[in-house]
C-alpha cells in the first residue's frame, strides 16, 4: 500500500492542472492524502514534504523534548473516574491477575547499564525494583479501589486516601485522547515477549531487517541504503533516508 501511495503521489502531481500548482498545491496533495492514503502514506508525504524546505525544519529538532504540561483534574467524582477507566481499560477484564502465570516476570533497570531488564517473579531477586510498566494490573487494581469507593467522592479525597494511584489517574486523563497511546496487553504475563515491544520500539529508530537471536534481543539493520562516502556526490545519495523497497526475489 505504501508502495501505491508513492505512485500516487506521482500520478496527482501530473494531472494538477494550472490552478492547483498557482495556489497552495502541497496543501491541496496532502487534503487528497488525507481521504485518499493510509495513514503510513500520509506520514511519509508529510517527511516529503518536509525534506523540500530544510531552511524551515532545520533547529526544530532541538525543541523535541518532553514538556507535558497536563494537569492532573482532582475536582471530577470517582464515579466519572470509573467510567473514564472502564471505557479506556476494560481490555483488561479477560485477565485473571490472580494466576500465577498473569504475574511471571518484572521489569527493572540494570544498575550497570541502565537498561530495562526482564526478570522472573518466583525465581530471580529485584521484585522490589519493579518498575511501573505493568500497566494491565496496576489499572485493574485501581478500577477495583473506586469500585469500593464512595462514587460521589471528589477525586482529590481519594487519592489523599490512595496515594499510589495517583500517576494512574494522571495516565487514564492524559492517555483518554490517544486510542494507540496504551499497548494493549499483560507486560508481564509468562507469555509476554519483550523482542515484540523491542521491534516497535526500534522501528521509530528507522531499524530493518530484524534477526532475532532469542525473544530478549534481535539484530537489526541500521542507516540501510545510506550512501558511501565515494558516493555522497551520487544525485540520489540525499534519498537514502528512504526505506529501500523490497525487491522480487
Amino acid at each position: 500500500e505504501l508502495l501505491q501511495d508513492l505512485l500516487e503521489i506521482r500520478h496527482w502531481l501530473e494531472r494538477a492542472d494550472a490552478r492547483q500548482r498557482a495556489g497552495q498545491l502541497w496543501d491541496a496533495l496532502f487534503r487528497h492524502a488525507e481521504t485518499s492514503f493510509n495513514l503510513d502514506g500520509q506520514e511519509l508525504l508529510c517527511a516529503l514534504l518536509i525534506e523540500i524546505y530544510p531552511e524551515a525544519t532545520e533547529g526544530l529538532d532541538e525543541m523535541f523534548h518532553a514538556h507535558d504540561p497536563e494537569l492532573l483534574h482532582i475536582t471530577e467524582t470517582v464515579r466519572a473516574t470509573l467510567e473514564r477507566l472502564d471505557d479506556q481499560y476494560d481490555w483488561t477484564d479477560g485477565i485473571d491477575f490472580s494466576a500465577d502465570e498473569q504475574n511471571a516476570h518484572f521489569w527493572y533497570v540494570s544498575e550497570n547499564k541502565l537498561e530495562p531488564r526482564f526478570g522472573r517473579r518466583a525465581e530471580e531477586p529485584g521484585a522490589d525494583q519493579e518498575m511501573p510498566v505493568a500497566i494491565a494490573r496496576d489499572m485493574a487494581a485501581f478500577r477495583d479501589a473506586l469500585r469500593h469507593s464512595d462514587p460521589d467522592q471528589r477525586l482529590r479525597v481519594f487519592l489523599q486516601e490512595h496515594p499510589d494511584y495517583r500517576h494512574l489517574a494522571r495516565r487514564a486523563q492524559v492517555l483518554g485522547r490517544y486510542p494507540y497511546g496504551e499497548i494493549r496487553d499483560n507486560l508481564i504475563a509468562e507469555g509476554c515477549s519483550p523482542l515484540d515491544i523491542l521491534r516497535f520500539k526500534l522501528a521509530f529508530f528507522g531499524a530493518a531487517k530484524f534477526d532475532p537471536k532469542s525473544s530478549l534481543w534481535t539484530r537489526i539493520t541500521m542507516f540501510q541504503g545510506a550512501p558511501l562516502m565515494s558516493e555522497l556526490d551520487e544525485p540520489w545519495a540525499d534519498d537514502w533516508w528512504l526505506s529501500v523497497a523490497p525487491q522480487n526475489a
